[in-house]
């Protein structure tokens, strides 16, 4: 959350990639994938600007300011 709120802060547009765990979506309502209960990945990932319409200026100014925080 911090992190993300620093970005923000920089106008580096974050977003939350996972919302809910991957057994918990509708797709994936199978009996294998409701034994991962303890599954917190999606706690963890923080997607960042990336693709090919980024200059190299953008670039540099997320990873600047990822380096910074």
């Amino acid at each position: 959350n911090k992190l993300q709120n620093y970005l923000k802060e920089k106008n580096v547009e974050t977003l939350i990639h996972y919302p809910k765990k991957i057994f918990e979506q509708k797709s994936m309502q199978t009996a294998s994938y409701k034994d991962l209960s303890s599954f917190s990945i999606c706690d963890e990932i923080l997607s960042i600007p990336i693709g090919s319409h980024l200059t190299k200026e953008n670039i540099k100014y997320v990873a600047e300011k990822l380096n910074k925080f």
